[in-house]
């Protein structure tokens, strides 16, 4: 019967669509669908099984074209796609919902949108044919349908709706093994609940209790009566807001049993308990910060007063920017009441006010913001500054120093090559040491044994050092709003709110491989006077060695003052070679990549080899180099070259990926096919990039490039800009 009036829709709407014909089939259609939907649902698929659910809960048979004021749900017949939505007049929206989607692709937009604005839904319906959709209300006409639409969003996540919840904030839709009997039994139970909470002011039905609650403001006796659902659109966030003081009774269906209530929290705590009564409201005082200061925040904006406000009623318009809907207007407020605020005040109210504190057990996020708002709420400011303050506090953790980046100093002594300030520590007769810590034969520096990017865990003084400091930073935001402030005793403050003092002790204590970052401390201490760097290809192992040795070593690698070296000494300041480096990089690399004029010049140091600690590996770091982009572009460029350019057969591998596959010619094409016989050894080029003199590497770049014209059309190549993209 539904597909004989999808049939008879289409031919309508392919000829001419006749609106008139039309309406009496669009309902019968609907009417039809529901009642398939509640015996046959559960078989229909995936959509229909969720309807079923939904319909099987509530009794809808009306007439769609005249009906206001509801949800609906649009649904395919031939997938399993559906969207919901909410019209104020049934017939009107369906009849919109065609004629967008018959000029989805044409020049003619009907509700003036853009074709990259237009809805899924009407793209659908296009694609898979209009007369193979059908409009079903899902819910009679109630007040604040918007609010339900949200919810039933929320709740039934259709396919062509945007979807409110992240795939990571997903609950598990399968109960657990021990909770599915349980299931079943709640299953058979014959009593339904209604699908949503509905309150009523005589006869007109509200989803939003707060909607309700401003439409009692012309009757006598404020009561409300109520039927609970499975889902409240009650908006309790803004009944808290609006509401200064809110105070009533709520009894149950038999009146025999009646509640106070003194707050929005313990209103919504009831409603939760009871299934159906009646709500009466005694008081309600509508906050002061709505009516008065909202209107005068947006009368400020517009007429620019500033002169006579008082301190106080700066915190009131702070509070009242909130309920301002349009951002740009929001914003302009917002600059306009700091500016206020630092000439009167003398600070600035911060967007959020960090609190960055290291991991520990003992000073949670919870406890340090608890804190903040105790230190925060005994200020004599006003009660809406203390509040705004309170809301802006964000504690974070910050970054832990792993036992490297306690233990190792090797860039300080490198920096320091040229002073002669380092002394020998070593006491060796046959030259300068450097040893393994595993071979360093001392208990204190098992921890300086382990992998060096391990974190230990924070226990040493260090950690409340940066506690205190941050609470010091709190503290002089407030002593310049409060002057008594600037008199409290911080570390008072936060001994007494902390809990389970002992619980790093505790930690000290427990057995097992847990390191601490004190007794990291304690085995650097144990080396002072040491460098201490990492090995090269084992970056995990720390080694120490003689300051001595580590300078004698640098001097050997960066030679520059013996015939052959191939370093030269400058005396040039800093600052004139990165201009010199602009002024090449305005002529002739403009184009390529951006400069860094906060740049500074790389500095160079040495790592000793894994396999033999006194041999050694130069590093030098571009992190900072004022042309990184640019070299790096030019470096991916000759790699390109290098690639299309040459002929010859080689084993080279340009990215790891290729691995295989090179193995696979040396395998299949050269020793199967051409039957060559060979040999592998492995060797090493010494001092390959230090030793190559500049002239001759600069001669087989223009022989490259003079390689490659020939076989290119353009003189350019072109370069993306993302590494990992390639050329």
């Amino acid at each position: 019967m539904i597909k004989k009036t999808s049939k008879k829709i289409e031919t309508i709407l392919i000829k001419n669509t006749q609106w008139e014909v039309l309406q009496p089939m669009m309902n019968l259609q609907a009417n039809l669908m529901i009642a398939t939907i509640k015996k046959h649902g559960e078989k229909m698929g995936k959509t229909f099984c969720k309807l079923n659910k939904w319909f099987n809960k509530i009794d809808i048979s009306m007439d769609i074209s005249n009906v206001k004021d509801f949800c609906y749900a649009v649904v395919s017949l031939t997938t399993n796609d559906w969207y919901i939505g909410s019209a104020s007049n049934g017939w009107q929206r369906w009849k919109q919902h065609i004629l967008d989607a018959t000029n989805i692709w044409n020049k003619k937009n009907t509700n003036t949108k853009k074709k990259y604005q237009m809805m899924n839904i009407h793209k659908c319906m296009w694609r898979t044919g209009i007369h193979n959709w059908v409009m079903i209300p899902m819910t009679g006409q109630v007040m604040g349908r918007k609010r339900i639409e949200r919810k039933l969003i929320k709740n039934l996540q259709p396919s062509l709706n945007i979807l409110w919840t992240r795939k990571k904030e997903k609950n598990r839709r399968r109960p657990a093994l021990k909770y599915r009997t349980k299931h079943r039994q709640d299953k058979n139970n014959t009593i339904v609940t209604p699908p949503y909470t509905t309150f009523f002011i005589g006869n007109t039905p509200h989803v939003d209790l707060f909607e309700a609650i401003r439409n009692l403001e012309g009757y006598k006796v404020r009561n409300i009566q109520w039927m609970k659902g499975n889902i409240d659109s009650t908006n309790y966030i803004r009944m808290k807001k609006t509401y200064k003081i809110i105070t009533g009774k709520i009894s149950n269906k038999k009146g025999n049993n009646t509640t106070k209530f003194e707050s929005v929290k313990q209103l919504k705590k009831i409603l939760k308990s009871i299934s159906e009564g009646t709500i009466a409201i005694e008081q309600l005082q509508i906050s002061d910060i709505i009516t008065k200061y909202t209107k005068l925040a947006l009368s400020m904006r517009k007429n620019k007063t500033e002169l006579q406000i008082s301190n106080e009623t700066i915190w009131k318009l702070f509070a009242a920017k909130r309920y301002i809907r349009k951002k740009p207007l929001r914003q302009a407020l917002q600059q306009q009441l700091s500016r206020l605020c630092k000439e009167k005040l003398g600070v600035a109210i911060p967007n959020k006010i960090t609190i960055r504190i290291p991991y520990n057990k003992v000073l949670t996020l919870g406890m340090t913001r608890r804190i903040a708002g105790n230190i925060i709420q005994q200020t004599n400011i006003p009660e809406e500054a203390r509040n705004i303050l309170v809301r802006k506090i964000r504690p974070v953790y910050m970054r832990q120093p792993n036992i490297g980046d306690i233990a190792m100093n090797f860039m300080k002594v490198a920096k320091n090559c040229e002073s002669g300030k380092h002394k020998c520590v070593c006491n060796a007769k046959n030259g300068h040491s450097i040893l393994k810590m595993e071979k360093m034969g001392n208990r204190v520096l098992l921890p300086l044994t382990k992998h060096r990017k391990t974190v230990p865990i924070p226990d040493d003084p260090g950690v409340w050092e940066t506690v205190f400091k941050e609470f010091g930073k709190l503290k002089t935001m407030l002593g310049k709003i409060d002057k008594r402030v600037k008199e409290w005793n911080i570390y008072k403050e936060i001994k007494e709110n902390i809990k389970n003092k002992g619980e790093c002790n505790k930690i000290k204590r427990r057995k097992g491989n847990i390191i601490s970052a004190y007794k990291v401390r304690l085995a650097t201490c144990q080396l002072n006077g040491w460098a201490i760097t990492y090995a090269d290809k084992n970056s995990g192992m720390l080694v120490a060695c003689c300051p001595i040795w580590y300078e004698e070593k640098m001097k050997e690698t960066f030679g520059y003052d013996k015939p052959g070296d191939p370093y030269i000494q400058t005396t040039k300041d800093e600052t004139v070679i990165i201009q010199e480096w602009q002024a090449f990089y305005e002529k002739h690399a403009m184009r390529l990549g951006p400069f860094n004029k906060k740049g500074k010049i790389p500095h160079g140091y040495i790592l000793p080899k894994f396999k033999d600690l006194n041999k050694t590996r130069p590093i030098v770091s571009y992190y900072h180099h004022p042309l990184k982009q640019i070299l790096n572009i030019t470096a991916r460029a000759i790699t390109f070259l290098l690639q299309t350019c040459t002929t010859i057969r080689h084993l080279t591998l340009w990215n790891t990926n290729a691995l295989v596959a090179n193995i696979q010619l040396q395998t299949n094409t050269w020793i199967d096919r051409e039957k060559y016989n060979y040999r592998m050894t492995t060797g090493d080029i010494k001092n390959m990039y230090t030793m190559l003199p500049p002239e001759e590497q600069t001669e087989t770049i223009m022989w490259l490039l003079e390689q490659a014209k020939p076989n290119r059309r353009n003189t350019y190549i072109t370069v993306k800009r993302r590494r990992r993209n390639g050329v």
